[in-house]
């Protein structure tokens, strides 16, 4: 694919989506998150597994 034929769009896009995407390194926040100073409370209680040895 040549970069000449990527739209303005597409490339918003992509930005869009590694900005939204949480990471590890950041505390499972987003980039977007951390630069605008923003706090998400997440509505689903992670899973409580059980193990047994």
């Amino acid at each position: 694919m040549d970069l000449t034929d990527v739209t303005e769009e597409q490339v918003q896009w992509a930005v869009d989506r590694l900005n939204h995407l949480p990471r590890k390194v950041l505390g499972f926040r987003t980039p977007h998150e951390i630069f605008f100073g923003l706090s998400v409370n997440y509505t689903k209680q992670p899973a409580k597994v059980a193990l047994r040895i």
